[in-house]
């Protein structure tokens, strides 16, 4: 019959050695090189995330409670990511252009003892300055589905556009924070809800 080895040291019991290591791990202060070098290593990534959606500089400020003024530049042309083997490419100038998009919100009846409805309006407009290819007509402004088209498509500099939203809550029942009937509108086209949230987005 074999003898069974022993486990614990002369001296030590379960309790103490799960007090000792214990102490070890809650009483160690988390070195200032790790602290540094993850703030380092995080901010990489989220420089690399931010550089594959093309972002490259946004702005927002809040002048005044409920309205927020917003701006961003991000690349103007999304390259295909396969271009090298780190499936990477961020090529940020002027010869693929800069897409600018510029948004005003502006925001009503949003705290919570507010009795009107509340609502929100957005006006945007955005430009890209690189050039477009027309869709349509050829350089000589002959259509491109005419036989006697080049096929060369009329070349346009830049590109931009308007826009806007209103969402607004059209009735709320007595003591209750969701509303029955919402209205949403983008762009002149309107669309009512029965079941919309109690807060605006």
């Amino acid at each position: 019959m074999q003898g069974t080895g022993q486990i614990i040291g002369p001296g030590h019991s379960f309790r103490s050695i799960t007090e000792k290591i214990s102490g070890i791990v809650l009483t160690r202060l988390t070195p200032k090189s790790w602290i540094v070098g993850f703030t380092i290593s995080f901010a990489l990534l989220m420089l690399l995330m931010y550089a594959v959606g093309t972002l490259f500089v946004r702005v927002a400020v809040n002048p005044w409670e409920g309205m927020t003024l917003q701006s961003a530049v991000f690349q103007g042309n999304v390259f295909a990511q396969d271009f090298n083997r780190h499936g990477f490419r961020w090529d940020l100038n002027a010869d693929q252009g800069y897409f600018w998009i510029n948004e005003l919100q502006v925001r009503w009846n949003q705290s919570d003892d507010a009795r009107a409805l509340l609502g929100q309006a957005k006006f945007g407009t955005w430009c890209h300055t690189a050039d477009f290819a027309d869709p349509f007509f050829d350089e000589d402004g002959v259509p491109l589905a005419d036989e006697d088209s080049s096929g060369n498509p009329e070349i346009h500099p830049w590109n931009y556009g308007f826009y806007w939203i209103l969402d607004q809550m059209l009735y709320r029942e007595p003591g209750k924070a969701d509303p029955v009937v919402s209205s949403l509108s983008k762009d002149g086209k309107s669309v009512a809800s029965s079941k919309a949230r109690g807060s605006v987005p």
